[in-house]
């Protein structure tokens, strides 16, 4: 039969988030309008939750193993998530391990550093320096796995196009504590929160932008800071969406070969 692809996605039951991953599966048919376009989630927790609700909600190899029934034996793994960490590493193990199918896998949105200085680029053109006072803080996931050290280097490159835009991160260093004594010593006034997850799920809803103390709008507005919340994430950027389709792009180029 002709191509699958399958989009691998962590999952949330929030709606933004869910459009944001239905939004770049309408990309991707676009894109390629003869194949067979599927989801699945990487977080046994949202499975559950969505399955419970009478969901349709398959892990990697499930979804990989029903396209091989179906009788599809080329499928292009896209991970729609932002760095080849501990998620990427499930779903590379899951698209080595089933047989009669041959799969090429499309990275995560950061999977070397030439991505992080075009991210940068991107994020940078979004939000051009502003006034005096004025920042941008981007929370990303990040975690123990030494894919996570992209994380810095987006970071590092958001700085050095504006001193006034930065990433912190929820499970790792630079954390929140961090990244507002780095603030204030800027003498930054007001800060924009945005999430730098694929989709505004329930970290940017409660972690970041939650009314609760230690969120993150709430660490910052103790500390005297005026905070503003976006709930864009990474998957409502069109030119990011790009980045993530020219991951897909090589790998559906590799079956191909």
């Amino acid at each position: 039969m002709s191509l699958a692809i399958l989009l691998a996605a962590y999952g949330s039951r929030q709606a933004g988030a869910r459009a944001a991953v239905e939004h770049l599966r309408e990309r991707v048919r676009a894109a390629y309008p003869d194949a067979a376009c599927a989801v699945a989630y990487t977080s046994r927790a949202v499975r559950r939750h969505l399955n419970r609700d009478g969901q349709e909600a398959d892990s990697v190899p499930a979804a990989l193993d029903k396209l091989r029934d179906q009788g599809f034996r080329r499928v292009a793994v896209l991970s729609l998530h932002i760095v080849p960490g501990e998620e990427y590493s499930g779903v590379a193990e899951a698209a080595s391990a089933v047989p009669d199918l041959r799969v090429e896998l499309g990275g995560p949105l950061m999977s070397q550093e030439t991505d992080v200085e075009r991210v940068a680029d991107i994020l940078a053109a979004h939000f051009p320096a502003g006034g005096r006072g004025e920042a941008v803080l981007f929370m990303g996931h990040g975690g123990a796995h030494p894919g996570n050290a992209l994380y810095l280097r987006l970071d590092e490159a958001l700085r050095r196009r504006d001193p006034g835009l930065h990433l912190g991160l929820l499970e790792s260093e630079p954390g929140i504590e961090a990244l507002r004594d780095r603030l204030l010593a800027q003498g930054a006034r007001s800060v924009l929160l945005l999430p730098f997850l694929f989709g505004a799920g329930y970290h940017a809803v409660q972690d970041l932008a939650g009314d609760g103390p230690d969120s993150w709008r709430g660490h910052l507005t103790r500390a005297g800071l005026d905070c503003r919340v976006e709930l864009k994430a990474a998957g409502d950027y069109p030119e990011l969406v790009d980045l993530w389709l020219a991951h897909l792009r090589r790998a559906v180029d590799r079956l191909a070969a």
